[in-house]
C-alpha cells in the first residue's frame, strides 16, 4: 500500500532553501501519486488535490514575501520576479488543467493522463527554480 509522504513544509526565511524543501517534498509527492495504479484512482486523485493546494499555499507566501520586500527590490529584480511569479502561476494552472483532465478521464487513458500531471509537475518545478533565482539576486542591484 502506498501513501502520500507527510508534507511538512518548511517556514524558513531563506526563500531558497524553502523553495527547494518544497520541491523536494512535492517531487516525492509526484512519484507516489505516479505509483497509483487506474484502481487507486480516488486515492490519487486526492493525494493530487492536496498536494495543489499546498503548492499553492507555497506561491502565496511567496507572493506575499515579494509585496514585503518590494521596495528593497531594484527594478531589474522587480521586473524578474513579477515575470518569474507569473510563469510559475501559469505553470501552476497548466499542472491543475493536467489534474482536472486525470479526474475526469477513463481508467484506460490513466497512464496517459498521469504523464501530463508529472509533465504538468515538471514545467513546475522549472518555474519555481526561475522564481528562486529571480529572488535571490541581490534587491540593489538586480544581479
Amino acid at each position: 500500500m502506498l501513501a502520500l509522504p507527510s508534507l511538512a513544509w518548511s517556514q524558513q526565511s531563506d526563500t531558497q532553501t524553502n523553495i527547494d524543501d518544497v520541491q523536494a517534498e512535492v517531487t516525492e509527492a509526484f512519484e507516489v501519486i505516479g505509483a497509483y495504479s487506474a484502481g487507486q484512482r480516488e486515492k490519487a486523485l486526492d493525494a493530487v488535490e492536496t498536494t495543489l493546494a499546498r503548492i499553492d499555499q507555497q506561491i502565496d507566501d511567496l507572493e506575499r514575501r515579494v509585496r514585503d520586500q518590494w521596495a528593497d527590490m531594484s527594478e531589474a529584480t522587480r521586473e524578474r520576479t513579477t515575470a518569474s511569479l507569473s510563469a510559475l502561476r501559469e505553470r501552476r494552472n497548466r499542472l491543475s488543467q493536467a489534474f482536472g483532465a486525470l479526474s475526469q478521464g477513463t481508467g484506460s487513458a490513466w497512464d496517459d493522463l498521469m504523464m501530463g500531471v508529472r509533465n504538468g509537475w515538471t514545467d513546475l518545478e522549472t518555474a519555481w527554480d526561475e522564481t528562486a533565482a529571480a529572488l535571490d539576486s541581490d534587491p540593489n542591484t538586480g544581479e
